[in-house]
């Protein structure tokens, strides 16, 4: 099958949506060069309850910022995920060399890209995106209820994690940095990871007013927290929309 490579508007890194972007990309993107086929592509992948996010949020975000048409999230056949993929010499070469974000995993980042360290707005719009991608909301059971907030992020990149972690606090918000394992009960398997929390409604509320969300998937937790003082664990994006009597 011929592969259409794409050509792209080369963006500002000026740019708010480019530094949102990359946050995203650093969460759930990935770069590959087949260079037998002279196939380059940059590919996000997430779970089918993101579809919406997918379809709406980064999609748009996508053709804007690169000035792309036709692009489309599609599902994995028998397997809960999905991914967008942009075949394209130009986009793989730029975020490669001019962002300095890695073909293949990204165990080897030393950090984030420079260019969003240039401003504070940048910073937050990319660890927004980040956060969005790979990012948790949910809601510790004190006493009685699940009421008290704790933002998460996972990572097992140290250094990634730990620079991450630092700007957090150049920002002003107070986090916990802390290793562990984590099992995975699909594989049976434990996995080395560095976490970030922030927990406490003071940090939720500074959250949503200086970075935010744009993933219905937390933002649905939070204003169900918002409305009725707590949100039970384990429920679905569509259990929350219901709750909330809306759609996206």
């Amino acid at each position: 099958m011929m592969t259409i490579m794409r050509q792209i508007k080369i963006p500002k890194l000026t740019d708010p949506d480019l530094a949102y972007e990359t946050g995203v990309h650093i969460g759930d993107g990935s770069m590959q060069i087949i260079l037998s086929k002279h196939d380059y592509r940059v590919t996000y992948w997430g779970s089918v309850e993101e579809f919406d996010y997918y379809d709406i949020i980064l999609k748009n975000v996508l053709m804007k910022l690169y000035d792309l048409r036709n692009i489309a999230v599609k599902k994995v056949s028998a397997e809960r995920t999905i991914y967008l993929r942009i075949c394209s010499k130009q986009l793989v070469f730029f975020k490669r060399g001019i962002l300095g974000l890695p073909c293949g995993k990204k165990h080897i980042m030393k950090g984030l890209p420079e260019f969003v360290k240039t401003s504070k707005r940048l910073l937050k719009e990319c660890i927004s995106g980040l956060f969005d991608a790979d990012g948790t909301l949910k809601f510790v059971r004190k006493r009685d209820k699940h009421d008290y907030p704790q933002i998460r992020l996972d990572l097992a990149n140290e250094n990634l994690a730990k620079d991450i972690n630092d700007q957090l606090k150049i920002l002003g918000f107070q986090t916990v940095f802390y290793f562990r394992n984590r099992f995975d009960s699909r594989n049976r398997k434990y996995y080395s990871l560095w976490s970030i929390d922030l927990n406490g409604r003071r940090m939720l509320e500074r959250w949503m007013k200086e970075i935010g969300f744009r993933n219905n998937i937390h933002l649905t937790k939070y204003e169900i927290w918002k409305e009725y003082g707590f949100c039970s664990p384990k429920t679905t994006l569509q259990q929350r929309l219901k709750i909330l009597d809306k759609s996206i």
